[in-house]
């Protein structure tokens, strides 16, 4: 059997093999791995533990928390397709990062679902939802006063999305509660409420609409 020696910093140009092959191939030299894998972001994380700044072409598929590529965003010199993504779920920070700070180094945003998994604000709500112009629903949880939740952006078709909306307080005008109702597919939470502003039409509409939902 012969054995090699001196080996250990070579560049490695892959023509197949499994993230977790791809990995220990990592491990062995200080030079750059090329290489082309499609897997989920949980596995590809998972398995290329030791890549850093290879020469990946990487395909995400299934679903993704942005965490995860975030993660492979570093493993890689080059941009991560996301295409086959069908939804992204992380905190605010982490979803600005991908579709904002990071954006350049995806390939294929925009089609998602996405699921904010923190506490935001309205404006927070907003900035995610003009970042990702997706044609996909916007999951997320805030609550304030009416006028203030009034405020949410209706881009791209809001009402689809599914936007919890708690409303605080006792006293809320009718026209915002009107204006909540449309922007989310999600029942509004206004059992704070004990006194609705505006004339008796106005309040009618509400009481029909919040009594549906």
């Amino acid at each position: 059997k012969a054995n090699f020696s001196n080996l250990g910093n070579e560049n490695i140009n892959m023509t197949n093999g499994t993230a977790e092959q791809i990995n220990t191939i990592a491990s062995l030299t200080t030079g750059k791995v090329t290489a082309t894998i499609s897997d989920t972001a949980a596995n590809l994380v998972a398995a290329l533990k030791n890549s850093a700044g290879d020469v990946l072409s990487l395909t995400v598929t299934g679903t993704a928390k942005a965490a995860d590529l975030i993660t492979l965003d570093g493993k890689t010199a080059l941009d991560v397709t996301v295409t086959g993504v069908t939804a992204i779920t992380g905190t605010y920070a982490e979803l600005y990062k991908v579709y904002q700070t990071n954006a350049l180094n995806f390939i294929g945003l925009g089609t998602q679902n996405v699921t904010i998994t923190d506490k935001v604000t309205v404006d927070q709500i907003n900035t995610i939802k003009e970042l990702i112009e997706t044609t996909g629903v916007v999951t997320a949880a805030v609550s304030g006063s009416a006028a203030d939740l009034a405020k949410l952006d209706t881009v791209d078709d809001a009402h689809n999305d599914a936007i919890t909306l708690t409303v605080s307080g006792t006293t809320a005008a009718a026209a915002d509660l009107n204006t909540l109702n449309d922007k989310t597919s999600v029942p509004v939470n206004a059992a704070s409420v004990t006194t609705i502003t505006s004339d008796a039409a106005n309040v009618a509409g509400v009481l029909a609409a919040y009594t549906a939902n």
